[in-house]
């Protein structure tokens, strides 16, 4: 006896049926019994329809890598790819250039950047109420203490009192954030209602702009079709949209300073120009005044920056300091 063809699906036809007989007349809900085939019919597509997605991403990267390997053959020997051992077209796969494919038009990140901008706007005009309304007699959830030290600021106060009562000077969190939130109310007013739309229209737009960073590192690393999705999953990311207009902190400048630090790193990889680390230093500091999390991840990045040049034959030491001193 030869194989049936399509044997598997009669059967699981057939387990149905006698399901349907078992639980008594077909109710247009389904019955408890019969509800673990229903299931077992959803999840063997869903996993079908999956492992043929993963199949074709999988053929497709393997056929991109093969391409720039095949490209590759085509470029001369560089100081890089010695250092690190590597053919011309292992080192051109490393870097994730694909010389087959055009660069993205300025006019793809800005929809990207004002895509995301526009969702956020809209989702802020059913939000931006709720940093009004009063905790003992204060906005509180109107920027928590980096508010209340910023109220003090525009009122000539002071870094200071960063509770509901007046405490004096503090060193509560680090200064940017304060600063700039005592700059919008130096021109909007304390703790009103065009205060509140400023603020929250700066953060995001600050949400919004790290799409470009994500986008740019990812395009170095992986490609411009992986970069193109990771911009464009920022844009949408839920969490990057709801936390910006829910809590009005220093955490999404923090998250655009360090997008565009990661994005640097990868940079100075292969750069001896000193003002380039002069800048990236200065960058550091304002990421720390900003948030001082940030500064933990600086001596891993410099690490592996060092390592890389060090087997590159370049100089690591005397730039470093100068990143440092900056």
């Amino acid at each position: 006896t030869g194989k049936v063809v399509g044997a598997e699906r009669p059967c699981l036809s057939m387990k149905i049926a006698w399901a349907r007989r078992q639980t008594g007349p077909v109710d247009e809900h389904p019955t408890l019994f019969a509800l673990p085939f229903t299931s077992y019919i959803a999840v063997t597509r869903s996993l079908t329809w999956a492992a043929e997605k993963s199949g074709n991403i999988l053929r497709t990267t393997i056929y991109s890598g093969a391409s720039m390997l095949k490209a590759g053959e085509n470029y001369q020997e560089s100081a890089d790819s010695r250092a690190l051992s590597m053919s011309p077209g292992e080192f051109r796969l490393l870097e994730g250039a694909n010389p087959d494919q055009g660069g993205v038009r300025s006019r793809t990140l800005f929809l990207m950047v004002v895509t995301g901008l526009a969702i956020r706007l809209i989702v802020m005009a059913f939000m931006y109420p709720q940093h009004l309304v009063p905790w003992h007699s204060v906005p509180w959830h109107f920027g928590f203490e980096a508010g209340r030290i910023a109220r003090s600021i525009a009122q000539g106060e002071g870094f200071s009192s960063p509770l509901i009562e007046k405490t004096g000077p503090t060193a509560w969190m680090t200064p940017v954030y304060p600063y700039i939130l005592a700059g919008f109310f130096k021109v909007f007013g304390i703790y009103t209602k065009a205060a509140v739309l400023a603020v929250l229209s700066f953060n995001a737009l600050t949400s919004a702009l790290t799409c470009l960073p994500i986008f740019f590192f990812a395009r170095k690393s992986f490609g411009t079709h992986v970069a193109k999705w990771a911009g464009w999953t920022w844009a949408f990311f839920p969490y990057a949209i709801y936390f910006p207009l829910d809590r009005i902190w220093e955490t999404w400048l923090a998250t655009l300073l360090f997008a565009l630090l990661f994005m640097i790193a990868l940079k100075l990889e292969r750069t001896d120009r000193i003002s380039a680390w002069v800048g990236t230093g200065l960058l550091w500091g304002l990421a720390g005044l900003t948030s001082a999390v940030v500064v933990s991840v600086l001596p891993f990045v410099q690490l592996r920056i060092s390592y890389l040049r060090h087997k590159q034959g370049r100089r690591w030491l005397v730039p470093n300091i100068v990143l440092g001193l900056a």
